[in-house]
């Protein structure tokens, strides 16, 4: 049995200290205690900019239908609702931090457009967004008081008590102990899963945790399968792989070429201005068809973009590439499709409430509200709007816990090499047979080989609290690449993200 060192309690516990995390925190008012897991800010420093229906010709009803669109009609409509038209709460919360939003010369706000959408609606704070944002609510949390933000704290399990969630066990990695955190209501925003792929856009600290937590403690979960691949992220050099590139420059100019520097969608009649599962197909199709670069790629061309503009619009991808040594006004950069966000994730409703009492979810860990494909800038808007959604509700929560005393764990351990085996076939069957395209044959194959590695891990008491938290680690992302494998397995038609080629309709063949 593991022993556990202390158990900390408090009203609201929030595990992930990202965009949504944090706006939930802020959201939560003064009244009640409220402890931050900070690990698991993911992509939220990233975060370019997000969708404001407020330029000309737009609206939260033309927003609401571009994301249902978009999302092939797969997303929970009410949660679509809510995150077109509560967006008009994003703007007073933006001016309560004092967050000034990029402005063209005449005052008004300036937006870009992103793919799926009808109108320019992406919104921005010097391009930096997400950092610029996470800076200034960590600033007014600590400065309001009743907020702790805890750095080097992950959770690894949800806890049950006789009213449903009860709190967390937690790994504190500064001093190698685990801890219990007992919470009237817990708030899950930890992100999505996309950093149990090899090659992906997500950072090292996201993973299978908070879809794993949830689904162990009986959450319903849902689109699991829809897994949207950013169609241009950079493969080399090293220091930028793994980086995507904005596909908003495709409106200004920029476009894909393959290695013999053809523009291979010039004929399309959208060119590269298409839905991102869309785009992501052709250039794979494209790659296969031989025109890929020599690393298996192809080119992202954005020298007609001009300097000026990529300089003034884009400033963070200009620096990031600069300080790389490439010159995006003067050369291109060789991108390729790779795991972005998951859009299923733990089922919500409009208050952000899950199906287990006391537990609500926020962010990319919550599903439905995407669908089957999303648009960009709609996850920068999701951070806020359900972010808000769910601190109001858990500011308004009932006290559950009085009295709760949580029980000593039997916790799994494998040994340190067995762990990276383990982790590198489960990474294998990933890129090999859940990737853009998908066939029965390879799923019920990653499915059994993963539903094999599951087997090694069993209950020991021999082990250190840093081995033990090792093996946890890896046992949620096992359990979450499971369930990610099954809702693929499962959904035998193809649609948005999810193309089985054992299926032949329209999707496949966009």
């Amino acid at each position: 049995m593991m022993k556990i060192s202390e158990c900390i309690p408090t009203d609201i516990l929030i595990i992930g200290g990202g965009l949504s995390g944090l706006t939930a925190a802020w959201a939560t008012g003064s009244k009640k205690k409220v402890m931050v897991l900070l690990d698991g800010a993911g992509a939220s420093p990233y975060v370019h900019g997000f969708s404001l229906p407020a330029g000309e010709g737009d609206s939260p009803e033309l927003l609401f239908r571009d994301t249902r669109e978009s999302g092939r009609f797969q997303g929970k409509e009410s949660l679509e609702k809510h995150l077109a038209f509560e967006s008009l709460e994003v703007p007073p919360l933006l001016r309560e931090l004092d967050i000034s939003l990029d402005r063209n010369p005449d005052g008004s706000l300036a937006l870009l457009r992103p793919l799926g959408a009808s109108v320019p609606r992406v919104a921005s704070a010097g391009n930096h967004t997400g950092a610029v944002v996470l800076a200034k609510l960590r600033k007014r949390l600590i400065a309001r008081g009743n907020t702790s933000l805890l750095t080097g704290f992950r959770a690894l399990r949800l806890l049950h008590g006789p009213a449903g969630v009860a709190g967390a066990l937690v790994f504190d990695r500064q001093q190698n102990r685990f801890l219990h955190f007992a919470a009237d209501t817990v708030i899950l925003a930890c992100g999505g899963f996309c950093g149990i792929y090899p090659f992906s856009t997500n950072t090292s600290d996201i993973g299978g945790d908070g879809i794993a937590m949830a689904s162990m403690a009986g959450a319903a979960l849902c689109d699991l399968e829809f897994i949207q691949f950013e169609p241009c992220v950079a493969l080399s050099p090293n220091k930028i792989r793994g980086k995507g590139l904005i596909t908003t420059m495709f409106f200004e100019g920029a476009c894909l070429r393959n290695h013999r520097y053809e523009r291979f969608l010039a004929e399309n009649p959208e060119g590269e201005r298409l839905n991102k599962d869309v785009l992501c197909r052709k250039i794979v199709r494209e790659i296969k068809r031989g025109g890929g670069t020599p690393n298996g790629g192809v080119w992202f061309d954005a020298t007609s973009v001009g300097r000026e503009r990529l300089v003034k619009t884009y400033p963070a991808y200009a620096e990031r590439y600069a300080a790389c040594g490439i010159d995006l006004a003067a050369q291109p950069v060789e991108v390729a499709p790779a795991p972005h966000t998951s859009l299923g994730g733990v089922e919500i409703d409009e208050n952000c409430a899950t199906s287990l009492p006391g537990l609500l979810a926020c962010g990319e860990i919550a599903g439905g509200v995407h669908g089957a494909n999303r648009i960009g800038g709609n996850a920068g808007l999701e951070t806020f709007v359900f972010g808000m959604t769910a601190g109001y509700a858990a500011s308004s929560a009932e006290p559950r816990i009085s009295g709760f005393m949580p029980e000593e764990e039997s916790l799994p351990l494998v040994p340190c090499e067995l762990r990276h085996r383990m982790r590198n076939v489960m990474m294998r069957e990933l890129e090999q047979n859940l990737g853009i395209f998908r066939c029965r044959k390879g799923l019920r194959h990653a499915l059994q080989t993963l539903q094999e590695l599951m087997m090694n891990f069993s209950a020991a008491d021999n082990g250190t609290p840093k081995e033990y938290y090792e093996t946890l680690r890896l046992q949620n992302d096992l359990y979450t690449a499971v369930l990610l494998t099954q809702a693929a397995l499962e959904r035998k038609d193809s649609c948005g993200c999810h193309i089985r080629t054992d299926h032949s309709d329209r999707e496949e063949s966009e």
